[in-house]
């Protein structure tokens, strides 16, 4: 798989995942075919017009309850008619609108004075090439200034009077001409916090909100920037899981325990699968039409690169929806996006409301702090390439030399991590 010619977005750059990975397509334990779970007997396979007739009578017996859990890595077509079938979602990314205001290309990074990375997820980890845009910015000159919790971090620096360890900080902010904000760590609030304080700087700001999926912003405006409320508790109607990697999300999990009825779509089984009633074979991004959504805002054509064996997530769900009495346009209503596509305009809206000043942390924190990400090289598509298990992570934590010595804890030594009841060596 070779990148695209967007040389605005990465210059021809594309990662040994995205370049290796196709071939999971081929993996020997692909779901391919739908199966339906039999009581004292497992999974049985079933054909596509009674897997139709299986989804429809589990989703009327709902009774309006559907909570629909996505991946992230639906194109907005298919998002868009998830949405139609469900009145709440899990989604893996927020996009608050304020976020639109500040929309710049990822060349921007490399013009700025100054880039103030927020977050504890390694930025080479969730968007590796907003990682290198940011080299290229240190290389130029630019003052590259990492922080660690995005929320408190932004509700001080946006205030009159930020802490000691910020003070240089703030000080570099108002004295820049150009400013780009990266955002990398799940934020419930849609990057509210961040939008709030580019709006105290008289700077150029570009903010750049890195999802942790790849059309998180596409899926996430499907839906509206907030997605419905899910039921905190009690039995749900139905769980409509759509892709692989939804699994991950522990949210999912809980609600699949909950759901009467559990319908999912993925390529592998895994133990989300086992939970189902019905399983519905899934298909790659390789293998789907339709227009995705990436991390500037810049609406980009997916062209299907190899057929599915199968009717893809798409066709089902439309054909679904017809069953239901719904109708949803399964294609774009608008023209595509001329390639390469242009960078929307910025809306110059109102602008965010100013979060809560989080509260300022009073001397050094008893204890250690635990900071976890899901690594790049991860998920089932990795794990059934061998060009790519060289890349794969390794089970390790890292301490500041501080806390490991005053622990006893040596590099290379075997250690225990536990949290509410489970550990792992």
């Amino acid at each position: 798989v070779l990148s695209r010619n967007h040389p605005e977005v990465h210059e021809g750059w594309l990662c040994d995942k995205g370049r290796f990975a196709y071939d999971h397509l081929r993996a020997g334990d692909r779901i391919r075919e739908p199966l339906r779970r039999v009581r004292r007997r497992g999974f049985e396979p079933i054909s596509w017009e009674e897997t139709l007739d299986e989804a429809e009578r589990g989703l009327r017996a709902a009774g309006g309850s559907v909570v629909v859990a996505c991946s992230g890595a639906e194109t907005n077509e298919l998002a868009t008619a998830l949405a139609r079938l469900a009145d709440a979602a899990v989604l893996p990314d927020a996009f608050h609108p304020a976020l639109d205001r500040f929309r710049a290309p990822l060349s921007a990074i490399r013009e700025a004075d100054v880039c103030l990375v927020l977050g504890d997820d390694p930025v080479a980890e969730r968007a590796p090439i907003v990682d290198l845009w940011l080299r290229a910015a240190g290389r130029a000159g630019a003052e590259v200034l990492e922080l660690g919790p995005a929320a408190r971090a932004c509700a001080e620096l946006a205030g009159d009077d930020p802490s000691e360890e910020l003070r240089d900080a703030a000080r570099s902010l108002r004295a820049a001409s150009r400013v780009a904000l990266v955002w990398s760590e799940d934020d419930p609030s849609g990057g509210t916090h961040v939008a709030a304080l580019a709006d105290t700087l008289v700077a150029e700001v570009g903010v750049y909100l890195l999802p942790r999926t790849p059309n998180g912003r596409g899926v996430a405006a499907a839906w509206g920037w907030r997605a419905g409320d899910v039921p905190p508790e009690g039995e749900i109607g139905a769980l409509v899981v759509s892709g692989d990697e939804a699994a991950y999300d522990p949210r999912v999990r809980e609600l699949a325990e909950r759901a009467r009825f559990v319908l999912t779509t993925a390529m592998f089984e895994s133990d989300l699968t086992g939970w189902s009633h019905l399983v519905v074979p899934g298909t790659s991004y390789l293998e789907r039409d339709g227009t995705f959504v990436n991390l500037e805002g810049r609406p980009q054509r997916l062209r299907r690169a190899v057929e599915p064996p199968y009717a893809d997530e798409l066709e089902l769900f439309t054909e679904l929806l017809l069953g239901l009495g719904l109708r949803v346009d399964p294609w774009p209503s608008e023209p595509l996006p001329d390639d390469p596509a242009p960078l929307p305009p910025r809306d110059e809206g109102a602008p965010a409301a100013a979060p809560a000043r989080a509260p300022r942390r009073k001397g050094r924190r008893k204890g250690l702090e635990l900071v976890r990400y899901r690594a790049l090289f991860a998920g089932p598509a990795v794990e059934r390439i061998p060009e790519l298990q060289f890349q794969r992570p390794l089970a390790q934590v890292e301490l500041s030399k501080q806390d490991a010595d005053a622990r006893g804890i040596g590099p290379g030594d075997t250690v225990s991590v536990r949290s509410n009841g489970t550990s792992r060596l």
